[in-house]
């Protein structure tokens, strides 16, 4: 009997892992933002470094913004999510 008690319980832990991880695969990552915001940095980098004509430092000032407009995205998106489901 507590085998059987045992392995029920077992498989119930195994369910919601299962359960969870499904969870994360379905909601968007922060990750999936970043590329978004490394396009936005490149274009805003490359109109900054033409515009003051140095186009070294326009496009490092562009990466470096890449990832913060990326994680702004994603926050800006989980925020309309989140009011969507109120």
């Amino acid at each position: 009997m507590k085998k059987l008690e045992k392995n029920a319980q077992n498989e119930r832990k195994d369910i919601n892992e299962k359960n969870t991880l499904n969870k994360m695969d379905n909601e968007e990552s922060r990750t999936s933002y970043l590329p978004l915001g490394m396009c936005f940095g490149m274009a805003f980098g490359m109109i900054f470094g033409i515009a003051f004509d140095n186009l070294p430092i326009g496009l490092c000032v562009g990466v470096s913004m890449g990832p913060a407009l990326g994680t702004l995205a994603y926050t800006i998106a989980k925020s309309n999510k989140e009011k969507k489901e109120q």
